[in-house]
């Protein structure tokens, strides 16, 4: 799947690229249209990476955006879950709770996984 001249590949590619991000990356990152698919592997990746500290927040609030978004794409709504939930703490849980009400079943599973991560005493699986 090709974005904005980045390659997604089911978050792995974006993992990839997100750990080297440079001002071109994020510029990138930042122009792909929120909602899709490629725009939540990859900024789900650089999010839970670190890759661009200065972005971290934006790029939180959008996944959150995104993620609670009935009508955004099913796949993108469930990779914002997962950038989230990589670097969350408990204190994010409250983002999912809503989701656990999702029309998309892959949406429920996917705020649930990320509920049960975060509610680990070391965030990690």
């Amino acid at each position: 799947m090709r974005c904005n001249g980045l390659v997604a590949n089911r978050g792995a590619m974006g993992v990839t690229a997100a750990a080297t991000l440079g001002p071109r990356t994020v510029t990138r990152i930042d122009a792909e249209p929120a909602g899709t698919a490629p725009w939540a592997y990859i900024t789900g990746a650089a999010y839970g990476l670190n890759a661009a500290p200065a972005r971290a927040v934006a790029w939180k609030a959008a996944l959150a955006k995104v993620a609670a978004d009935e009508s955004a794409m099913e796949k993108a709504r469930m990779e914002c879950c997962r950038g989230i939930a990589a670097r969350g703490d408990a204190g994010d849980i409250p983002l999912f709770l809503p989701l656990l009400s999702s029309a998309s079943e892959e949406v429920r599973v996917s705020a649930a996984s990320a509920i049960l991560r975060l509610g680990r005493p070391s965030g990690r699986p």
